[in-house]
């Protein structure tokens, strides 16, 4: 119902791609549904009470059949570049400071930081405070411990109260983004996949047509039950394939402050920069926590097939899920090919 709600939205507008069309018609059905909950919330006189955050988690995907567009930002979904990481949030309702409406916030904000923000809304302390339990025992023992929780809060700062907290995010492994004063610098370190700039129309008529990794990379990332399958025997046409682009352990130096899109590499005239930040990412990584999450298996497949097509929370826990619609005759063949 909700790819055919979804087809639907998408009908009077014209696309290209078969990939775009798709991926605007579910950010088109998705925007009916956000208008249908804040119509609700209206409706029942609960909007004046509510703070309704909206965030994506990441950029757009530009592999194919991704369908996403950043430009002009360089890069997309899976990779360091801003493309992949600056990603689009607001805040509304009742809840919001009036001062706070119509603004923007240009203050460093991350994912792990809504958490502390929504404690501080509901009078509650972050702090895990079973973790900190824990870590008594893993002391005792002389174990690695688990690390406090990364978010801080943004009320004051959203509510026009303080300044902006956060001076640095810790994008990964491989990339670090630090303020200091009006520049915001970011290294980027090792191989990136999807390392190129999107045209203002992408992906379009051409982008098939021109084969497998010109006008769209292919997906960088494909892993089968944790095992991750090259998308070529060559490793100089995989990197080809998925827009690759190698920093080295030195990294690249940018100022996305004043050059969003990544297009001028400071290495060069800043080296000193560069290697400060470079030792800062190291640093940062140190303090990565990286528990082990088990193994993959099949039971997670099966489950998602009869699910109706998609994943649960986990095979284990029961009455997760609302009954499946009943399946075609075609849908049952394919399932219980899924199942051989």
């Amino acid at each position: 119902a909700a790819a055919a709600a979804a087809a639907a939205a998408a009908a009077p507008f014209r696309f290209d791609d078969e990939s775009r069309w798709t991926y605007s018609a579910l950010a088109r059905y998705m925007d009916d549904t956000v208008a249908a909950l804040v119509g609700a919330l209206k409706e029942r006189g609960m909007w004046s009470s509510t703070l309704f955050a909206f965030a994506s988690d990441n950029g757009g995907p530009i592999y194919r059949p991704g369908g996403a567009n950043n430009h002009p930002l360089k890069g997309g979904k899976y990779s360091d570049w801003e493309g992949g990481v600056r990603a689009n949030a607001f805040l509304a309702g009742g809840a919001l400071p009036p001062a706070a409406a119509g603004t923007a916030y240009d203050g460093l904000f991350s994912v792990a930081d809504w958490y502390s923000t929504f404690c501080e809304l509901a009078g509650e302390d972050p702090a895990d405070l079973e973790a900190q339990q824990a870590n008594e025992w893993l002391r005792a023992r002389r174990l690695p411990q688990l690390p406090p929780v990364d978010g801080v809060s943004h009320w004051a700062a959203l509510s026009g109260r303080s300044a902006p907290p956060r001076s640095e995010v810790h994008l990964s492994s491989q990339a670090l983004l630090v303020a200091r004063g009006r520049a915001l610098y970011k290294i980027v370190t090792g191989e990136q996949p999807y390392s190129r700039w999107t045209g203002s129309v992408y992906p379009n008529c051409s982008a098939p047509a021109a084969g497998p990794g010109v006008q769209q990379p292919l997906f960088a990332d494909l892993r089968v039950l944790g095992r991750r399958l090259s998308v070529s025997a060559d490793p100089h046409e995989e990197a080809a394939l998925t827009w690759q682009q190698d920093c080295g352990a030195a990294g690249c130096l940018f100022d996305v402050a004043s050059d969003p899109s990544e297009h001028a590499d400071l290495s060069d005239a800043l080296p000193a920069l560069r290697a400060e930040l470079a030792s800062l990412l190291a640093d940062r990584n140190r303090g990565n926590f990286a528990p082990r999450r088990g193994v993959s298996s099949l039971r997670a497949c099966a489950e998602g097939v009869r699910n109706g097509g998609y994943y649960g929370p986990f095979v284990d826990v029961a009455s997760a899920y609302s009954p499946s619609p009943p399946a075609t005759a075609a849908q049952r063949e394919r399932d219980a090919a899924y199942l051989l």
